[in-house]
């Protein structure tokens, strides 16, 4: 079983671009870890890097963009989980290579100010010319009109904008000027009005003109517009080609899902609250950029640490530690294997279609009490406990095995909230309040009272040695209940123990109670959706070698009430969805019923099952079942 060294404390994430820094940092001791050697492997090789290249190579902008993508920080790897989520969630492009400034538009005399001409007439031909020059743009490229060069036209405008506010300005300057030094007696040349600082003057009518006058007259002095000559129009950053890019990078891969749900739900005939990720291309107005963000809004959805090294252990070994994996099938087969060992009770919620909620984690069982962790924030909360101190990577498989045989098998290493926990609390405010009572004696002259908090130091002394003798019991109940839970391991059967652990348990019954009660809890609301299950499949192959595959959609019409599912338009018939995975062999793309595969085994309670015939190459295969309208466009198997 995986076992990892709890000493290491850090967090890494690997990337093409930024690795060396923390790889630096801890090769020299743990060089060999898993963790370090599969983070190392996939910054060499992996299912983005595999991918070719499709921005414009005579585009220089385009390309570093394109770059930047593909050596940004896509993986998250730490020793709780593992995770292809991007540590710089924003990306930004826009046509600032394009921007061309003109300086000193105006001559600044001591009270007054005008245009220099010929700066003027440079900005006015600039955007002239590229008013023509888009005319003749249009004229040469037969491919391109007014709806397909709409970043063009954006440009144009914005320098039309740009001339406009200058010349509104100007004349807006111009009379704050006069009003500066006939009205209200203005007595500082321009020059110096530039040079100010406002702060914590009083205002009066003057310094109001002078705030007007800086803030304005800076702003028009040098102005920016773009360079739309006719040589700079094919270098103009356009939608269509940062959507080509991004889609170029997660198609058939596991962001596919989150892209083509973001893409097509606006224009969905059917509308759905589900939201799993932010929109991951926008188009901000004010800088006219095109904003790029990877930022999924599922909770909870890493494959645990523990689990993927002992699965990705198993991989390697069977394909003789290669990389890339040709022989996907095996894979997957390998994969499931490995998990249904692991996690033979992994929770899916039949009609939890999808949630942003309920993430991968969430299926395996209730690992954030075995953490001590709130699922909801990800934070320590001794309300989430079970155990005295988070369980290793090494104990979690186990631990997910069955959590209450788990937990009666350790219940010497229980949270004893009451008899444990409390206590360590009250001596520790004792022993706070011991520092304050001495360091009020140090500061007192007053015998008395000196006296008196002696006095009361040496209450609390007593106390905390009560409560410390209250904590000599819990040590001796984990060494009794150690030794023989040792013992009913190799006696299972033993009446004689069993009765020796329940003499052991009884004066913690209420924090025994209190745990068990977190756990039952805990595991009930420890469910997945469909979408879940079939990401963690998806990752778990794209992770280990396959480096197409992605998450899909399909739909079914029955002819019969099904709880919760989504009505059609046609009131005899519901819709049923479920999620799949497609994956790649050697050019032929499959389906995997991984939900139908979970279910029939946990029903069956049978490991003998054949992983195969869940395993299809067309949409005829599955009886009547449909690609759903998000996935239509990027769905490989028809």
């Amino acid at each position: 079983m995986f076992k990892i060294n709890k000493k290491i404390k850090f967090l890494f994430t690997s990337s093409i671009f930024a690795a060396a820094i923390p790889f630096t940092a801890v090769s020299c001791l743990y060089e060999n870890d898993s963790t370090v050697v599969y983070a190392k492997s996939f910054i060499k090789e992996n299912g983005f890097l595999d991918k070719e290249r499709v921005a414009n190579k005579n585009n220089k902008v385009l390309l570093d963009f394109e770059n930047n993508l593909y050596t940004t920080n896509f993986l998250t790897y730490d020793f709780s989980s593992i995770n292809l989520r991007f540590k710089f969630n924003r990306i930004e492009i826009n046509n600032k290579h394009l921007s061309k400034k003109i300086e000193n538009l105006l001559d600044i005399k001591d009270k007054s100010i005008s245009i220099i001409q010929n700066k003027y007439l440079e900005l006015q031909k600039i955007i002239q010319q590229g008013k023509e020059d888009y005319k003749k743009y249009l004229t040469n490229n037969p491919s391109k009109n007014d709806q397909n060069t709409n970043d063009i036209k954006l440009l144009l405008n914005e320098n039309d904008l740009v001339l406009n506010n200058f010349d509104k300005k100007i004349e807006l300057v111009k009379d704050k000027i006069n009003e500066y030094y006939n009205k209200n007696k203005g007595t500082k040349t321009l020059k110096e009005i530039l040079k100010l600082d406002f702060e914590d003057r009083e205002e009066t009518e003057a310094i109001k003109n002078e705030k007007f006058i800086k803030s304005n007259l800076s702003s028009i002095l040098n102005v920016n517009v773009y360079d739309l000559t006719l040589e700079k129009l094919d270098l103009v950053i356009t939608y269509d080609q940062i959507e080509e890019i991004l889609e170029n990078f997660v198609k058939n891969t596991p962001w596919a899902a989150y892209y083509y749900w973001f893409k097509y739900e606006k224009n969905a005939t059917t509308k759905s609250s589900y939201k799993p990720i932010a929109d991951m291309l926008t188009f901000d107005k004010s800088s006219l950029s095109y904003i790029i963000e990877f930022s999924p809004l599922i909770i909870n959805n890493g494959i645990p640490s523990s689990i993927f090294q002992i699965i990705r252990d198993k991989v390697q070994k069977t394909f003789d530690n290669k990389l890339k994996k040709n022989n996907s099938k095996k894979v997957l087969k390998t994969i499931w294997n490995e998990f249904i060992k692991i996690s033979p009770s992994y929770n899916v919620d039949s009609y939890l279609i999808e949630s942003t909620d309920q993430g991968i984690t969430s299926g395996f069982g209730p690992i954030h009490l075995a953490q001590g962790v709130n699922s909801a924030t990800g934070n320590k909360d001794d309300k989430f406990k079970i155990f005295n101190e988070p369980l290793t990577n090494e104990q979690t498989p186990d631990f997910l095995q069955n959590p209450k045989k788990y937990l009666e098998m350790n219940i010497d290493k229980i949270f004893l909230e009451e008899k444990e926990h409390n206590v360590l609390i009250e001596i520790q405010k004792r022993k706070s309040n011991i520092d304050g009572l001495k360091k009020q004696i140090s500061n007192s002259k007053d015998k008395k009272q000196v006296n008196n908090l002696k006095s009361e130091i040496r209450r609390e002394e007593r106390a905390i040695k009560n409560l410390e003798t209250k904590l000599l019991t819990v040590d001796k109940f984990r060494k009794d209940a150690a030794k023989v839970l040792e013992e009913l391991k190799k006696s299972p059967n033993s009446s004689d123990l069993k009765s020796q652990l329940d003499k052991i348990k009884e004066p913690f019954t209420k924090d025994i109670e209190t745990v068990t009660k977190r756990l039952k809890e805990g595991i009930e609301v420890s469910q997945t959706s469909h979408f879940s299950l079939a990401n963690l499949f998806s990752n778990l192959l794209f992770l280990n070698g396959v480096y197409k595959t992605q998450v899909i959609k399909g739909y079914s019409k029955e002819f019969k009430l099904v709880p919760k599912a989504e009505e059609t338009d046609d009131p005899r018939t519901r819709k049923i969805f479920k999620y799949w995975v497609e994956f790649e062999e050697n050019g032929q793309w499959y389906i995997f019923d991984v939900y139908q595969l979970l279910k029939d085994f946990q029903q069956l309670k049978s490991e003998i099952i054949i992983v195969e015939k869940y395993i299809y190459s067309s949409l005829s295969e599955l009886n009547g079942w449909k690609i759903d309208e998000h996935y239509i466009n990027n769905a490989n198997v028809r």
